[in-house]
């Protein structure tokens, strides 16, 4: 259960450069378990009533599957929730064993098959003759009236303090009680509830453990992880987990550097990895994706299971055409030197602080004009010149905003009328999607069109060119 305090009850609170640093392979690996399900994988009834929260559930016995193939989850009808109706389900309640800064619970039944006697909460205070049993049920109950709320969506804050709680954290760790995991408070672990953002993450001591405890279930996998915390085992309680942070504060574009502090690259899978890649973004929101501002990349020759590094980055460069401003600075952790793992979700972090760039690029944002067609929130600037291809006469395209993803030119230096629309532009947020900008375009004409689209954040530049006597259009769903 997820609490900053333990109630009495047999329930469990969540309350191209070479990276210089050696990889540690020891220090994130402790956890322990205590009894389990005769069978497997475990069903489970994920009871939740809104879609969202049916989502996340079904997101959190995944990460879990990620490992091993223990659990089985389908969603329920929402009736007969019962804590003794021999079916492990995962849903929201008030009870009068709540207290309101309580986030969540774990209750299996029997009790003994988990602690056995005498009982223990964390792992580094299991008795050495403690037996564990085989369980009946386990019920993972959600306080429907935390007092700070929960959001099935992430990122978690990282103070842990402001604003509703993350879901997926007290979920991820509520269900790891039901596999049989006891609380780990030496180690960066789910089953460690001290931080949201920490809690959320599936790591090595996890995976290691649940991997030891159901060996027929294991599965081999690859999982490169990046948090944007470092753990430290000879601290206590919250401050062993300190966010990312980075030095200087502002540098100069071209010719500044600085270092990120307190943050983590895992290897969470079963098999060592080479050629492991860690890249560094400027981005303006905090969804980390290629079409950011590249930084620099550090290169791991080898990377071992069950290894991770948390020493710091240092001397990572601002480029000369990074426009001046305030950027939240973001890292993405590649298996190999070209392509992330299909455990997505622990691949990027953004910092929760900004990092001043100045002495940049002038303007960072599209001016319309005539001359300048200005798209999503002025961010991209698109210009348009035209060729006749009977006459070979050329001439530029004079732009309208038709709103602020789509616009038009005409092109009365070739038609001699301003108003006649002659082709259409129109750039797309697509990140959410598959993490690029999209860029479509058509034409009411068949003259040559050569259209350019420059990222005014990172200087990116994009041309197409549609030939003449043609009535295509075109789209690029991966332009930025």
């Amino acid at each position: 259960m997820k609490s900053r305090s333990i109630p009495t009850l047999f329930v469990f609170a969540l309350t191209l450069l070479v990276a210089g640093s050696a990889i540690a392979q020891s220090g994130h690996t402790g956890g322990c378990t205590c009894g389990q399900f005769a069978s497997k994988p475990i069903p489970w009834q994920v009871e939740h009533s809104t879609t969202a929260y049916q989502n996340a559930a079904f997101a959190e016995f995944a990460r879990w599957n990620n490992v091993a193939n223990i659990v089985s989850a389908t969603l329920g009808d929402g009736n007969n929730v019962d804590l003794a109706n021999l079916q492990n389900e995962i849903f929201f309640a008030t009870a009068d064993f709540f207290t309101p800064d309580t986030f969540g619970i774990c209750i299996i039944s029997p009790q003994s098959a988990f602690s056995g006697t005498p009982s223990f909460n964390d792992c580094s205070e299991k008795p050495v003759s403690v037996s564990c049993g085989t369980f009946q049920e386990a019920d993972v109950v959600i306080n429907s009236d935390f007092s700070r709320g929960f959001t099935p969506n992430g990122p978690p804050d990282f103070d842990d303090n402001n604003g509703p709680a993350y879901y997926g954290a007290t979920a991820l760790h509520e269900i790891g009680h039901g596999l049989g995991l006891h609380h780990n408070f030496r180690n960066l672990s789910t089953m460690n509830y001290f931080e949201d953002f920490a809690a959320q993450y599936l790591a090595i001591a996890d995976a290691t453990i649940i991997r030891a405890a159901y060996p027929s279930q294991s599965k081999s996998m690859t999982d490169m992880g990046t948090y944007p915390f470092r753990y430290d085992p000879q601290k206590q309680q919250y401050s062993a987990t300190t966010p990312v942070s980075f030095s200087p504060s502002s540098v100069a574009a071209g010719t500044g550097k600085f270092t990120v502090s307190n943050m983590t690259v895992e290897n969470v899978g079963s098999t060592n990895l080479s050629s492991v890649k860690v890249e560094f973004y400027l981005s303006t929101d905090t969804t980390i994706t290629t079409g950011d501002i590249f930084l620099a990349s550090f290169t791991y020759n080898s990377f071992p299971s069950s290894g991770f590094d948390d020493t710091p980055f240092v001397d990572i460069p601002v480029p000369g055409s990074a426009p001046s401003g305030s950027y939240y600075v973001g890292a993405r952790v590649l298996q190999n030197a070209s392509s992330t793992d299909s455990i997505t979700y622990n691949n990027t972090w953004a910092s929760p602080n900004k990092l001043t760039v100045t002495g940049g690029t002038s303007g960072g944002v599209c001016t319309p004009s005539t001359a300048n067609l200005c798209l999503n929130s002025n961010r991209f600037r698109v210009t348009l010149s035209a060729k006749d291809p009977r006459t070979a006469a050329t001439g530029p395209g004079v732009a309208s905003s038709f709103n602020a993803n789509v616009g038009y030119y005409s092109i009365p230096a070739l038609t001699g009328d301003a108003t006649n629309i002659e082709v259409f532009v129109k750039v797309l947020d697509g990140r959410p999607i598959n993490g690029k900008f999209w860029v479509f375009y058509g034409g009411l004409t068949d003259f040559e069109l050569t259209i350019t689209v420059t990222d005014m954040t990172t200087g990116a530049v994009k041309t197409y060119v549609r030939p003449g006597l043609s009535l295509a259009g075109g789209a690029d769903t991966s332009a930025f």
